[in-house]
């Protein structure tokens, strides 16, 4: 991917997100399970006991993890427009010397990229009913 070009990233991003997800949920150490010969398969089969561990499965737990998380943030009322960094790390304005210089991110379009790519409305946040069930969430997003 192109460094400063948006494209394509959404859907990077989400699933690193849902890999970080299944490792917080996990208590695995990060640096552990990306950098270190961290035998991860066999760590959650041991505490899960689930048989058939892909990287389509840890990606898919990690992906309801997120949507789960969503979800509670949208009962609680919050909106996809609360969720903000401040404007000096998106480079407004942009620095005048360095390696950064005159470099300014398009959070809003990585922002609606990611949401589509978790199926999630940009403007309201609401999780995609087709989605939800997809990731057996139906019993517990309504």
């Amino acid at each position: 991917m192109e460094k400063y070009n948006p494209e394509g990233k959404g859907r990077a991003h989400a699933h690193m997100a849902s890999w970080r997800h299944l490792i917080n949920a996990a208590g695995v150490c990060m640096f552990a399970a990306d950098g270190l010969p961290f035998p991860l398969r066999a760590f959650m089969k041991a505490v899960t006991g689930w048989e058939d561990l892909g990287i389509d499965e840890f990606l898919n737990t990690g992906w309801r993890i997120g949507t789960l998380q969503h979800a509670f943030n949208l009962r609680e009322g919050f909106k996809p427009s609360d969720f903000t960094i401040p404007p000096r790390v998106e480079g407004k304005p942009p620095l005048t010397a360095g390696v950064f210089k005159d470099l300014t991110i398009d959070l809003e379009t990585l922002k609606k990229l990611f949401y589509e790519a978790m199926s999630f409305d940009y403007q309201t946040g609401a999780i995609d009913k087709k989605r939800i069930t997809e990731l057996g969430l139906d019993d517990i997003i309504r």
